[in-house]
């Protein structure tokens, strides 16, 4: 009997109901998987499998459309790159017996909330990209 295998990024997901047609699976791991809803199925039968593969469409939202959005290309700009002090320093921290020294933790604690602030910051500036990413 031919099992029917369904794969989406290179991983394999469970044939949930026999009975439901490839395009509903697709539906159901679209709840788990937005980009799902959108995507190509492509079918190919082998010796014992019919393999379904989920594509996602690349750019199927604003297709043929030029982005004229001032804000947006600034948004896009002004993403710098992720070198966070809050990771240096994390690992310059010396532990002892499993234990971190708080004579150190103290001597630090200026230089940590600057860093967790710098780190707040960034985590604004990219939900924010994220979020005008989203509306395309």
């Amino acid at each position: 009997m031919i099992k029917r295998v369904f794969i989406y990024d290179g991983k394999e997901l469970p044939d949930i109901d026999p009975s439901m047609t490839p395009d509903e699976i697709r539906q159901h791991y679209g709840n788990f998987f937005p980009e799902l809803y959108n995507a190509d199925i492509k079918e190919t039968v082998d010796k014992e499998n019919t393999l379904f593969t989920f594509n996602r469409r690349i750019g199927t939202k604003s297709a043929g459309i030029t982005i004229d959005n001032p804000t947006l290309v600034k948004v896009l700009r002004s993403v710098r790159e992720c070198k966070l002090k809050l990771f240096k320093i994390v690992l310059s921290l010396p532990i002892k017996d499993g234990r971190l020294d708080e004579a150190i933790l103290s001597e630090k604690a200026v230089e940590i909330e600057s860093a967790i602030s710098e780190a707040s910051s960034y985590i604004k500036e990219c939900q924010e990209l994220i979020n005008r990413l989203r509306v395309l």
